[in-house]
């Protein structure tokens, strides 16, 4: 199953055997010598808040990957484009709804909704 942003994050920082507090020592302020709390790291590792992209940059040099990489868990754009294309046409949101609803009945996973898709498309294509 695909990782959050955070699950990400936490994932890499415990590879490297780093507490919240190391990375946050690791991440301080130079000019102020002021590490990043370990409360506001422990945010981002639970999806309750996002870095802004200097620290999203310096959290990848720290945990040694690229922001492409954390990017890539980072589910906001997701979310964002499918508001944006229910803005664009309403009738995608009782799509969405319709769909929502068979999930919840079904209790269908992430990779379930994937595959029932790809499975539709193949039969489209014949």
């Amino acid at each position: 199953m695909k990782r959050t942003l955070g699950q990400r994050i936490r994932e890499l920082r415990q590879q490297k055997r780093m507490s919240l507090r190391d990375l946050g020592e690791v991440l301080k302020d130079p000019e102020t010598n002021t590490p990043v709390s370990a409360a506001f790291l422990s945010d981002i590792e639970n999806s309750r808040r996002f870095p802004s992209d200097e620290m999203l940059e310096k959290i990848a040099k720290a945990l040694g990957t690229d922001v492409a990489d954390l990017n890539s868990h980072d589910q906001r754009a997701a979310a964002r484009e499918l508001g944006e294309l229910v803005e664009m046409n309403v009738q995608y949101a009782f799509a969405f709804r319709q769909v929502l609803d068979e999930v919840k009945e079904k209790g269908m996973s992430p990779e379930q909704i994937v595959e029932a898709v790809r499975a539709h498309q193949r039969n489209q294509k014949q």
